[in-house]
């Protein structure tokens, strides 16, 4: 399977992955709960799969395994905090950013083009995130720049595992992006944990079933198609998400507050990034 489609498939789990976040942490979920879950059994069912050779580990590649591990760890949580006061719709676009800072950063280190289209791009995508914020319910500052730390901590642990790909393998990259962020997160929030596996009504359990699998099917996805692909390409080829995650948050969560002016700002942003991968 090409990254590219690798790249698709990851945007259409992460959307499945946000909408039933969401609509747990509308009861009583956390995001942090729900992430030490999912890394736990995402990292459990996929160590099998690691290669004994890939486990003699030079000092260098242990220390960007952690550095890789600790981006994820603050990008997922900020996300999950930012999901409280961001509609997903808004969320995802804002997201779109990523794709600027990943174009730049692949200009910077990984010898890929960088064009005046990919300029005027970049400035249409931030535009249309402009837009799209300042008249969005709930979108506080707070919210927003707990998305913003979330996109730069997620851009470093990509660009840290594309350079891990080069020195090791996919499978103990991804089983280590996994489980180290469960341990930081059992740390983080040690005395909540026992009051959340209180599983509840049968909705809440599938809600969590479902919400487990995908986050274990996101990972391989989302790493491979990364460490395989062109770094600005791969993202902007997966930003059909910000559409499906509004069109869906419209009719799902009923998020339908100021619908016109997030589909005008998210026509704009997805001509920036069209001008990005072309």
């Amino acid at each position: 399977m090409s990254y590219q489609l690798l790249a698709i498939l990851s945007s259409l789990i992460m959307v499945a992955l946000e909408l039933t976040l969401r609509a747990l942490q509308r009861s009583r979920d956390q995001g942090w709960f729900l992430s030490l879950l999912g890394s736990c059994v995402g990292g459990l069912v996929l160590l099998p799969f690691v290669p004994i050779s890939s486990l003699h580990l030079a000092p260098s590649t242990i220390g960007l395994l952690i550095v890789a591990g600790l981006a994820w760890t603050i990008s997922i949580l900020a996300e999950y905090k930012s999901h409280v006061s961001l509609q997903v719709g808004v969320g995802a676009l804002i997201s779109s950013v990523r794709a600027v800072l990943l174009v730049l950063v692949g200009a910077t280190f990984f010898g890929e083009a960088f064009t005046r289209q990919d300029t005027l791009g970049a400035v249409l995508a931030i535009a249309g995130v402009l837009i799209a914020c300042p008249l969005s319910p709930g979108a506080s500052l707070t919210g927003i720049g707990l998305r913003l730390l979330s996109i730069t901590a997620n851009t470093v642990a990509i660009v840290t595992e594309k350079f891990l790909a080069q020195t090791t393998s996919i499978e103990l990259i991804i089983v280590v992006g996994y489980l180290l962020p469960a341990v930081m997160y059992f740390l983080v929030r040690p005395r909540d944990w026992r009051e959340q596996c209180v599983l509840g009504p049968p909705k809440r359990r599938l809600l969590i079933g479902l919400y487990v699998i995908l986050y274990t099917l996101i990972g391989p996805t989302f790493v491979v198609a990364f460490a395989l692909g062109n770094l600005g390409e791969t993202f902007v080829i997966s930003q059909s998400r910000p559409v499906l995650l509004m069109i869906l948050g419209a009719l799902v969560l009923h998020e339908r507050s100021n619908l016109i002016r997030r589909g005008v700002a998210m026509a704009v942003t997805l001509a920036g990034l069209y001008l990005l991968v072309n």
